[in-house]
């Protein structure tokens, strides 16, 4: 099919379905309107839907329209990355934090590091160690800890807090934590479209149309595969994002042609993949016996020993196929990929605290408590025992909705 006539599909493609609950199922929270449609996108919608599959907005994390007295979104892409000066992108500090200050039950150290995690003789965790912004050390005490920062964190603390009865680390007395640790992989597939105008620099990198049309179980069946991947095409290209695009193999990396090519930015158009991992123990996360952080406070910092496996190659492989498939339907003058290993730290890394009914098999229980340290939960990424095709976020949050609730009834 020409560009020309995909152009003609295009026009029409217009906003994807969006799902309706089951009948009898009535909404928690009525969604807001989907962001305006972008060029790129209404490509995709197109493309996708004369294969057969069926494509759905992401959920952008910002206002469409004003929302709880906040502004609507102004299509600018800082939001992506740097916080929105207009607070239409969801962030905490905008809503739930003032929120929960005000009701005085709330009491934040700004400025300030955990150390440790303190336990008791009982060993049931009892409070943290933290230094605050004036390098004065100070303890906590609590009921409860919930560690909920970001999964390499999580997994340190607990590795530097190990005590007489866990000396290997809170949570690892089965030798589980910093298992199964897993890291997304984001491969890209690249397409020209001379005379196209994608505009991608419009809007922010969260306003998406996805398909998850591989990720079903005829799919993993056919192909015999044990997970599957998606597909997207997103906003935000930034000038050194734009500039740090893979190149066609035989594209220099500087000189007049590097700049014909990079000129020309406003042409191309990536489509994005996400797959399953799976969980293998040999991928972990320890503590590095030599190397300290730069924090002045000696701390070590955290080995990854990472492989890719034959299985997710070849989960990768398929997906860029699929992803060329489509840059040809869509009229693609000119395809290449991205690398298929887009390395550790992608914000998608998951593991390595796994959730399980099984203590000698898993590091925390259905409701986030660490099997072997009492009143230590941890919430996070983390504790995910699997690795998804999907951005995590939503994921994470109704885990954690939920092990709060358990604990508030615990603690009541």
């Amino acid at each position: 099919m020409t560009l020309a006539q995909f152009d003609a599909l295009t026009a029409g493609a217009g906003a994807p379905h969006v799902a309706t609950p089951p009948p009898n199922v009535t909404p928690l929270i009525r969604p807001l309107p989907l962001p305006r449609s972008f060029a790129a996108g209404d490509r995709f919608i197109a493309a996708t839907r004369y294969r057969g599959m069926h494509p759905e907005p992401v959920p952008v994390g910002q206002n469409t329209v004003p929302f709880d007295d906040r502004p609507a979104m102004d299509y600018s892409p800082w939001g992506e990355g740097m916080g929105s000066p207009s607070r239409a992108r969801w962030m905490p500090d905008d809503d739930l934090l003032p929120r929960a200050v005000a009701t005085g039950n709330l009491g934040i150290r700004t400025r300030s590091r955990v150390l440790d995690i303190l336990t008791g003789g009982d060993g049931v965790a009892s409070g943290v160690r933290y230094v605050d912004e004036t390098g004065a050390t100070h303890q906590v005490k609590a009921r409860a800890v919930v560690l909920s920062a970001y999964t390499f964190e999580n997994i340190r603390l607990m590795f530097l807090s190990g005590d007489a009865r866990r000396p290997d680390g809170l949570g690892n007395t089965s030798g589980q934590l910093g298992r199964h640790f897993m890291t997304k992989q984001f491969p890209s597939v690249y397409g020209a479209y001379p005379g196209a105008a994608f505009n991608r620099h419009t809007g922010p990198g969260a306003q998406g149309i996805l398909v998850e049309d591989m990720l079903t179980p005829a799919f993993m069946a056919r192909e015999q595969l044990a997970g599957g991947g998606t597909l997207s095409t997103e906003n935000q290209l930034l000038p050194i994002q734009l500039a740090r695009e893979p190149l066609p193999a035989d594209m220099p990396a500087w000189g007049s042609d590097w700049k014909h090519h990079v000129v020309r930015w406003n042409e191309r158009m990536a489509l994005r993949i996400q797959t399953d991992t799976l969980p293998y123990d040999d991928n972990h996360i320890d503590i590095d016996p030599l190397r300290r952080d730069s924090s002045g406070y000696g701390l070590p910092v955290l080995r990854v020993t990472y492989q890719v496996k034959n299985h997710e190659s070849r989960l990768y492989e398929r997906m860029m196929q699929e992803a060329e498939t489509l840059h040809r339907e869509m009229g693609a003058t000119r395809i290449w990929r991205g690398p298929a290993f887009t390395g550790i730290g992608s914000c998608h890394d998951l593991g390595g605290i796994r959730m399980g009914e099984d203590p000698a098999r898993s590091v925390v229980s259905h409701d986030l408590a660490v099997h072997d340290t009492p009143g230590l939960y941890v919430m996070g990424g983390a504790v995910f025992p699997s690795c998804h095709a999907v951005n995590p976020t939503l994921t994470i949050w109704a885990v954690c909705r939920r092990a709060v609730n358990l604990l508030i009834e615990r603690l009541s």
